[in-house]
């Protein structure tokens, strides 16, 4: 009887080794199925992750190539305009300080200015009214000082062009021919023109002196703009 129960034992043990066994090798079967499932996981997950950031990067891109297409098309259009102005600018520059040396040749060199003082009135208000009108017309391209310099010379000048006005209307068509009421026109607006030369004379060489000025900024950067080109 000692016998069987020892060898009913010894078959208890042996199941129960067996069951462990196969315990232990169904946990590692679990283990490394759940282990393999979520590798697998992970690898979708991340190549999901990969295909979301490249198609962001190239969404990116796209932009990023219009923009920059757009900002050199601008800067095409930007220089354009630009090296329009500055050729508008430096014409405008060179009919003013034409103007200038004849203003400055006929005061300092012409014996009008002693010799017959009506005339070198004329010829003052003369020039000044064709500065008048080339800054007047080429307003876009000159200086602000430039700009200021002219409306202080105006700010007087009006006053002056106005009486001028006033002067002519009172005595126009009492001639008898438009030859003699031309000339009554023309002697009796001369007080005004006198008086527009004689009280604006001082700002309008201010406005000589600043058209040299900006001449000289304007050969400056010229300058520098060759001498970039030829580097470039």
């Amino acid at each position: 009887m000692f016998e069987d129960i020892f060898n009913h034992l010894l078959e208890v043990l042996s199941l129960g080794a067996i069951i462990v066994g196969i315990s232990g090798w169904f946990g590692k079967y679990l283990s490394s199925r759940l282990l393999e499932s979520y590798k697998s996981k992970s690898l979708k997950d991340i190549e999901a992750l990969k295909r979301q950031y490249q198609e962001e990067l190239r969404s990116l891109d796209e932009k990023f190539q219009l923009k920059l297409l757009k900002a050199e098309n601008h800067l095409q259009i930007s220089k354009s305009t630009y090296e329009l102005l500055f050729d508008k600018k430096v014409l405008a520059y060179k009919e003013l300080m034409e103007l200038r040396l004849k203003y400055y040749r006929f005061k300092n060199e012409s014996v009008l200015v002693e010799e017959d003082p009506a005339d070198a009135i004329e010829t003052y208000y003369t020039y000044f009214i064709q500065c008048k009108t080339l800054l007047e017309n080429n307003a876009l391209y000159i200086s602000p000082d430039l700009a200021t310099k002219f409306s202080n010379w105006m700010v007087l000048a009006t006053e002056c062009f106005k009486q001028e006005s006033i002067d002519g209307y009172e005595v126009n068509g009492l001639a008898h021919t438009n030859e003699e009421n031309a000339k009554n026109v023309y002697f009796a607006q001369f007080s005004a023109r006198n008086a527009l030369v004689n009280q604006t004379q001082d700002l309008m060489e201010e406005v000589f002196e600043q058209i040299d000025i900006d001449l000289s900024a304007i050969r400056s950067l010229s300058s520098i703009s060759f001498e970039h080109g030829k580097c470039s």
